[in-house]
């Protein structure tokens, strides 16, 4: 017999008690606080960069910053700062990404740098924040705590970590020729 019924729906009969209570558990309107908090990160997000909040910060960040060390360091804070304030793993990429954009390669570092340090630690540090949108799903989906779990999450922490001792010491650092700012690029002559 087949696990489907007649009318085109599953047969609870042949289902086992975790996978019915999995598919029984309220569909999007269960996810509708999950959603919320994605929406509002986004709305945030949008609202930081329109008016400018972020070209100030970074500005004021990066006048401090010399070493490639530091620029992963900020890279990382930024990108945990994103993920503490806006609670949407997207965005741990998007936002930092977009204002180190130019950075890396003005400094010489090869733009996978800064892919990689976005990953290490923005999008790996999002699930033990208990106001994101990962969190959130998993704390509700698996009925753990973010908390609970948290302590235990060593490869989370050790992302950031490692991601900021490589920028110092220089290990797994791609280089490149340092591009020129778009200002400082000769302007060819008139004809």
């Amino acid at each position: 017999m087949s696990m489907l019924s007649g009318h085109g729906g599953i047969d609870p009969q042949h289902l086992s008690t975790a996978a019915g209570t999995l598919l029984n558990r309220g569909g999007m309107a269960s996810m509708a606080s999950t959603m919320l908090i994605g929406l509002a990160g986004f709305a945030f997000a949008g609202i930081l960069t329109e008016t400018g909040c972020l070209d100030v910060l970074m500005h004021r960040l990066l006048t401090k910053v010399r070493r490639t060390g530091g620029i992963i360091l900020a890279t990382a804070l930024t990108s945990v700062g994103t993920a503490l304030s806006m609670g949407v793993s997207y965005l741990t990429i998007i936002v930092p990404g977009q204002a180190f954009r130019d950075i890396y390669p003005e400094r010489g570092l090869a733009p996978k740098n800064l892919s990689r340090t976005l990953e290490d630690s923005g999008t790996v540090f999002v699930p033990l924040v208990p106001w994101t949108e990962a969190a959130t799903y998993m704390s509700t989906t698996l009925g753990v705590a973010t908390t609970a779990y948290a302590p235990y999450a060593f490869l989370n922490y050790f992302g950031v970590i490692i991601a900021v001792i490589c920028g110092y010491t220089g290990i797994g650092i791609a280089r490149q020729e340092p591009v020129r700012k778009a200002a400082e690029v000769p302007v060819p002559a008139a004809a």
